[in-house]
């Protein structure tokens, strides 16, 4: 926005002086327009930029305390009917389909 601001000014304001030269005083009113929005998107670009320098960017943290929760662990069951061994938080055997009793 910095860089567009300016370029999309300096444009409209050529185009503006173009018109006046040529001896058009009435189109140069819509070229203000755009004279006006670039100098909105620098001043723009400019607070944008100064912001991004004042406030810091995230760094994680590297206290102990902060990071991911486990859950705890939870044991292994072996299924009666095929004999494979699957977590005991699922409902059924990922094999065979049997629901521990």
């Amino acid at each position: 926005m910095v860089a567009l601001g300016p370029l999309l000014t300096l444009a409209a304001a050529s185009s503006c002086l173009g018109t006046i030269i040529s001896g058009h005083l009435r189109p140069c009113l819509s070229d203000l327009t755009f004279v006006a929005f670039g100098g909105v998107l620098f001043v723009i670009g400019i607070i944008v930029a100064v912001i991004g320098v004042i406030v810091p960017d995230p760094y994680p943290s590297t206290s102990p305390r902060v990071g991911p929760v486990l859950s705890p662990q939870q044991p292994n069951v072996t299924c009666k009917k095929c004999g494979s061994v699957y977590s005991s938080g699922l409902f059924f055997c990922p094999s065979c389909g049997q629901r521990p009793s």
